[in-house]
């Protein structure tokens, strides 16, 4: 079996990815596959993400970007959502009260709550802290 190649047998060009998301900060690789020939990395929105002449997009800003790949005067696109790095809860404690030792009561611990913008509840019992979502 040999001769020509038809269209039909040749592997079509494309992305490895139609869309990606990436945090701020990280990286993700792009693949031009099934081409040997120079690829031409672009970003729509720089400030957004941008790639390296290898492929690699970078996370710079939360937000949406159109990364384009051009070879042989055609252009692939792949859809990049950045993403804010995900903070971690920070918990705070209140002062609590030194316990009167010469007091004969037996109260029972009141728990203290103090919320937090990533935490929803974060409860203090028996000088333990608990978190609630």
């Amino acid at each position: 079996m040999g001769g020509k190649i038809t269209k039909s047998m040749k592997k079509t060009i494309q992305l490895n990815k139609k869309s990606v998301s990436v945090y701020v900060g990280k990286s993700v690789k792009l693949k031009l596959l099934n081409t040997k020939k120079k690829v031409t990395w672009s970003s729509n929105k720089k400030k957004v993400a941008t790639v390296s002449k290898k492929g690699v997009v970078k996370g710079k800003k939360q937000g949406k970007a159109i990364v384009t790949a051009k070879v042989n005067k055609k252009a692939y696109t792949c859809k990049v959502t950045v993403k804010q790095k995900s903070k971690k809860p920070a918990i705070t404690t209140q002062p609590t009260k030194t316990p009167d030792v010469t007091s004969q009561s037996t109260q029972t611990p009141v728990p203290t709550i103090v919320p937090t913008p990533d935490v929803r509840m974060v409860t203090k019992l028996e000088n333990r802290f608990y978190s609630c979502r």
